[in-house]
């Protein structure tokens, strides 16, 4: 009777949870390569944004948090665009430059070239690490490496 009690509740729950994920998804449009999570962590001052679709006439706007403002806004290339279509090789890269020491948040969103009510929103976090950082670690490793080249 327990087991039979326990089963049913685990598939209540596994129910109740697709339904959940499948309604709070909306539309997927893209897939992004490059972070592979939420959060990453870097020395360098830019990060490359990448992703590809299958989908065709697709357009990709980024934007980053601006902490003065409290808001994400647009961020433009060198040309200043801040939106871009996907072209027929399905792939995208696009470089960001970090401002922040610490946390940047940035915010991709995707759409259909004609549809800009259904649209797919990635955030992420792209933690700058100082200099400094690097610099400790990488002396740290060194003598690391000195100790066990005295044995």
């Amino acid at each position: 009777m327990m087991k039979k009690l326990f089963t049913a509740l685990i598939c209540i729950a596994l129910i109740a949870a697709m339904g959940v994920t499948s309604f709070a998804a909306g539309p997927h449009l893209i897939n992004i390569t490059r972070p592979e999570g939420e959060e990453e962590s870097t020395f360098k001052k830019s990060y490359v944004i990448c992703g590809n679709t299958a989908n065709e006439g697709i357009t990709v706007e980024l934007s980053v948090y601006d902490n003065d403002l409290g808001d994400y806004v647009p961020y433009a290339n060198t040309e200043g665009e801040t939106s871009w279509s996907i072209g027929s090789s399905g792939m995208f890269m696009k470089e960001v430059n970090l401002k922040y020491t610490g946390a940047n948040k940035i915010q991709v969103v995707a759409y259909k070239n004609s549809d800009t009510e259904n649209r797919q929103v990635e955030k992420f976090t792209i933690i700058l690490l100082k200099e400094d950082l690097k610099s400790k670690l990488v002396n740290g490793a060194m003598n690391f490496k000195d100790i066990f080249k005295s044995w």
